[in-house]
C-alpha cells in the first residue's frame, strides 16, 4: 500500500494510518485551503476500508454547528455507509 512513497513519507503516512486506525477518524488543518479543518472517516465493506467521507469545516462567527458535532455527522454517515455496505464495523481502540 505504501510502495509508491519514499521511505520518510511511508514513515508519515503509517503514522497517519495507525492514529486514525485508533481514533477511528482523522482532524486535521487542509494543506490546500487554510483555514479549512478535514473532517475524515473510513467506510468499510466486507474486504476492510474502500473509500472515507471527507469534509471541510470552517469556524463562524456565528456557528450553528461546532467542529465536534461536524465531525460526528461525518462518523455517522461513514458509519451508515459501512453497514450498507456489509462492513464490519470497528470501534476506535480506546
Amino acid at each position: 500500500m505504501l510502495a509508491g512513497f519514499v521511505p520518510g513519507e511511508r514513515h508519515v503516512i503509517a503514522q497517519r494510518l495507525e492514529q486514525i486506525r485508533k481514533l477511528g477518524h482523522e482532524q486535521r488543518d487542509s494543506v490546500m485551503v487554510h483555514g479549512i479543518i478535514n473532517l475524515s472517516a473510513p467506510v468499510f465493506d466486507h474486504s476492510g476500508v474502500v473509500a472515507a467521507i471527507t469534509m471541510g469545516f470552517m469556524g463562524q462567527a456565528n456557528p450553528r454547528t461546532t467542529v465536534v458535532e461536524a465531525l460526528q455527522h461525518v462518523k455517522q454517515g461513514a458509519h451508515e455507509l459501512s453497514v450498507l455496505l456489509g462492513g464490519e464495523i470497528r470501534k476506535p481502540e480506546e
